[in-house]
């Protein structure tokens, strides 16, 4: 045996029973900002759907939000825009930060990933749109938001209900 062959065979051995490299100082800053903004998104929006579950339903207030006003707004243009997709962004979130804490090195696919998961939200949101009530009144949040009674109006105008959920569901 050759000292190269040696050697290749030492390193070969060697990476099998290497430890996984542990992340790095920017990776953990990224991570703890990004499970953060996931939980304060999370409290905030539970805290805004509060009062709209209770027994007489009553308007969330930006006082009674455990985030205060920015959650209150947060919630509120989440929900608005995107209707029950809105608590998607929590996940994406959580996702991100799994994804970066874990995957040292290997974070140029977390943009593509972020962009199909984004892909997934507003489909979801369209299909959501072409339901007139769904859980919460519709006075409160509309199930699709506004984006999903858009894209819903946009796709139902052209190719029809069954075009439209077609099309949506091969977006999933």
């Amino acid at each position: 045996v050759t000292r190269r062959q040696h050697e290749t065979l030492l390193k070969y051995m060697m990476s099998e029973h290497e430890v996984p490299p542990t992340p790095g100082y920017r990776q953990e800053v990224m991570a703890l900002l990004l499970l953060f903004l996931a939980l304060f998104l999370l409290l905030a929006q539970i805290s805004y759907l509060q009062p709209l579950v209770a027994v007489p339903p009553a308007q969330p207030q930006p006082t009674g939000n455990w985030c205060g006003s920015l959650g209150f707004f947060a919630a509120h243009y989440l929900f608005s825009l995107l209707g029950l997709v809105g608590l998607f962004p929590v996940c994406l979130l959580g996702y991100a930060m799994i994804r970066v804490l874990l995957c040292r090195g290997r974070g140029n696919r977390l943009p593509v990933v972020v962009a199909g998961l984004s892909g997934i939200m507003l489909s979801s949101s369209g299909l959501f749109g072409a339901f007139e009530q769904l859980w919460l009144p519709t006075a409160t949040i509309a199930p699709g938001g506004y984006l999903g009674d858009l894209i819903w109006a946009l796709l139902h105008r052209v190719i029809g209900g069954a075009g439209s959920v077609l099309i949506l569901l091969v977006l999933l």
